[in-house]
């Protein structure tokens, strides 16, 4: 019996639909001719998306969906993945050393003080980028999780990348 091309991805023993798999696939890019390339990164998305649903489910949270900055409600996924991410992602703070190093290493030629709003948000997208990567490394790396491969084609580590281990 032939082995599928994409086999089943599953996370914790839940199935992700090959359909929504399918669906994500169109918003990651792929060289022609390479299908596959898509069809894991959106394995790999919604492998991460569904073990945060996990994680959500197992803390008991139950939030409200929100509107977005463009006026949109949230989904009821999208609410839970925010919830979890607020209830357990502690992103390191600034201090005023950090921020400094950073104006002399951006070499921003504004004075400090003028520039210090725009360090201290370049800081603490960096800080929440650091610690989610960190915790969803730690929430993949003690979920079981199959068909999906963590390492890109071009050979370039996806784990590496993302914080999987």
């Amino acid at each position: 019996m032939a082995r599928p091309f994409f086999p089943e991805v599953s996370v914790n023993g839940h199935v992700i639909d090959r359909t929504l798999i399918a669906a994500e696939a169109q918003n990651h890019a792929a060289p022609p001719g390479k299908p596959g390339w898509a069809w894991q990164a959106a394995a790999r998305a919604l492998a991460i998306r569904s073990v945060l649903l996990q994680r959500g489910m197992a803390l008991g949270l139950n939030p409200t969906p929100e509107l977005n900055e463009d006026g949109l409600r949230e989904t009821e996924d999208e609410a839970l993945v925010r919830a979890v991410i607020e209830a357990e992602i502690t992103p390191e703070p600034a201090d005023e050393a950090a921020l400094q190093a950073l104006h002399a290493k951006e070499g921003d030629v504004r004075p400090y003080e003028e520039a210090r709003a725009d360090l201290l948000a370049a800081h603490e997208m960096a800080a929440w980028g650091r610690a989610a990567q960190a915790y969803i490394g730690t929430l993949v790396s003690k979920a079981t999780i199959t068909g999906v491969t963590w390492d890109r084609p071009d050979g370039a580590g996806a784990r590496g990348q993302a914080g999987m281990r």
